[in-house]
């Protein structure tokens, strides 16, 4: 993936160094828009020599797609005025009326004018550039859109009106809807980015297998491998991948990654309802993890958590009650509020079982209370309601008002690290 991510910045930093021609059409989907966007940023931090706009709103129409373009510069001009106000230099020239008020021209000679007048703000033209980066999130109006865009990069040689001017835009993938206007337009090159699932992993699988990689990166590689092929249950692949990390992890006594693999290798035997064999995985990863002269506090969480879940559902109550106490804590390590109040859930539920009923009730009662100070109405609920259940198992009223009053009162104190510490 890696290797993927540095082909396309290198595709896009080789476009905006060239002089020959306009327009990189970028061809992605929604979700990878989002990366084309962060490899451009990329590129505008370490340029020297050309001066990056970036637009990434909505295309729903071109007048509002315009105004989206006003405003983006103006932000950027402004802050760039007050500050050269500040340091009393001279100031740089205000956005034009006829570009800053919408309807005095049409979207398209707008944004040229747009264009224009950034390029006029250049310190000097020679080896320097302005890159527009038009890569909306989405596409609403492919039609709107292609007609747009097309129109914005005509131009008339020997002096076209677009000298010094980059432009990066996006396409849809797999159906471009620019298709028909790139066709023979002169001076458009085109890349197409795929970070779907399946070409991450063909990726991948490339870069672990080829040997003038780093083997650490190779491992790292078939770690990701790993995570793809579990998540997409093909369990066999997920297995042999963790059993490379793990491999490589014992031959450079890396014991977080080893860890990392063992830990791995008992959630794909726990997806396919080896439960004894998970476990065992778990257990293992304790060992290397607490070898560590920093102990991998994420690791230890989701190790602990995993066999609390996995003994919580066998019933073996004290052993849940063990890994799922540990694994708040480790939560509460973290700062992670969510899978601290997972954990308390259970941990009741496994003290409960116990016969523990005011230990039981005590976490209850602190899930209530975080909860409700965190204003996570769902997870506040659900305690509410294991406290509720047990008050009207027993017929207690009284004990109800009193604790839904003590949990009250300590969400109104607001003295939330008293009650993670509780």
């Amino acid at each position: 993936m890696r290797r993927k991510v540095e082909q396309l910045r290198e595709c896009m930093a080789r476009f905006v160094a060239q002089r020959e021609d306009l327009v990189l059409v970028v061809r992605c989907s929604e979700p990878d828009a989002a990366l084309a966007n962060k490899v451009v940023e990329g590129l505008d931090e370490a340029s020297s020599s050309e001066v990056f706009w970036l637009v990434v709103d909505e295309f729903k129409d071109p007048v509002s797609f315009a105004e989206a373009c006003v405003r983006t510069f103006a932000t950027k001009h402004e802050a760039v005025r007050l500050a050269l106000e500040k340091q009393k230099k001279p100031p740089v020239p205000p956005l034009p009326a006829e570009i800053a008020h919408a309807g005095r021209l049409g979207p398209t000679e707008r944004l040229r004018q747009l264009i224009i007048f950034s390029r006029s703000l250049l310190p000097t033209l020679e080896g320097c550039a302005v890159v527009w980066a038009f890569l909306p999130m989405k596409i609403s109006n492919g039609t709107s859109y292609a007609e747009l865009m097309s129109a914005l990069w005509q131009h008339e040689l020997p002096f076209p009106w677009c000298h010094h001017v980059r432009m990066i835009v996006r396409d849809s993938f797999p159906d471009s809807v620019l298709k028909s206007k790139k066709e023979g337009a002169p001076r458009v090159q085109e890349i197409a980015v795929d970070f779907s699932p399946d070409a991450i992993r063909n990726a991948l699988e490339e870069e672990a297998s080829d040997e003038q990689t780093p083997l650490g990166e190779r491992v790292n590689n078939a770690l990701l491998l790993a995570g793809i092929d579990f998540a997409h249950q093909r369990y066999d692949l997920a297995l042999q991948q963790y059993d490379v990390v793990h491999r490589f992890a014992a031959a450079t006594q890396n014991p977080t990654l080893a860890a990392i693999a063992l830990m791995g290798m008992g959630e794909v035997q726990r997806a396919q309802g080896a439960e004894e064999k998970a476990a065992g995985f778990f257990q293992a990863a304790i060992a290397p993890a607490a070898q560590c002269d920093a102990p991998p506090i994420p690791v230890l969480l989701n190790v602990y958590l995993n066999l609390g879940e996995l003994r919580h559902g066998q019933k073996r109550w004290e052993e849940a009650e063990v890994f799922l106490h540990g694994a708040g804590e480790f939560a509460f390590l973290m700062r992670d509020p969510a899978q601290r109040l997972r954990s308390w859930k259970l941990l009741g539920d496994a003290q409960y079982q116990q016969a523990k009923i005011d230990l039981a009730l005590k976490t209850w009662s602190n899930g209530a209370i975080v909860s409700g100070k965190l204003r996570r109405e769902e997870d506040h609920q659900e305690f509410i309601r294991f406290l509720r259940d047990h008050f009207a198992r027993h017929h207690d009223e009284t004990g109800l008002r009193t604790t839904m009053n003590q949990i009250k009162e300590s969400i109104a104190a607001g003295d939330q690290q008293k009650s993670f510490s509780a």
